[in-house]
């Protein structure tokens, strides 16, 4: 695989068990879904640079035609660098890569003409990623349901109450 800056090197393409899967560099535990986890108040300086970063990782898949298709909190890594370790950048894991127009995504964050009508390019990555911030800042998706149905018909047909559950 290419290296791209802010992605987890994708080694291989393989299949285990008959399913595919990709092989890649270890890119650490620290994800955003751990430290959600860890530390679920918001924090507005961490949240910034995380979206400044993302923006930025999606930015370089754009200009090479690609897009990643499965933006989520486990994702997201934040792996340390320099010798002190105490300062480091956010990366992108598992990236598909695939070339725009692929379908793939997670049904959380999935932008509506990718559940409409399978169209998926850069902007469907974007409103993941907003989707994603959306539930940063919360505490819970923009969306949620009983079955995957319900959140398939919430995504195509409703606009998220901003003013429920966000931080004044």
């Amino acid at each position: 695989g290419k290296d791209l800056p802010g992605l987890v090197r994708v080694r291989e393409l393989a299949t285990h068990g008959g399913r595919p899967c990709l092989v890649s560099d270890f890119a650490g535990e620290d994800t955003l879904e751990a430290r959600w986890q860890a530390k679920p108040a918001f924090d507005l300086p961490a949240w910034a640079d995380f979206l400044r970063a993302a923006a930025g990782i999606l930015k370089t898949l754009e200009l090479r035609g690609l897009c990643h298709q499965e933006i989520k909190p486990g994702n997201f890594h934040y792996a340390l660098s320099g010798k002190s370790g105490e300062s480091g950048e956010w990366l992108l894991r598992d990236a598909v890569t695939q070339p725009l127009k692929t379908v793939m995504g997670n049904i959380f964050y999935a932008a509506p003409e990718l559940i409409r009508d399978g169209r998926q390019d850069v902007r469907g990555d974007l409103y993941s990623l907003g989707a994603l911030a959306y539930h940063w800042a919360a505490g819970y998706p923009p969306f949620d349901g009983e079955t995957p149905g319900q959140l398939v018909q919430k995504h195509r047909e409703t606009v998220p109450d901003p003013s429920q559950g966000l931080p004044a």
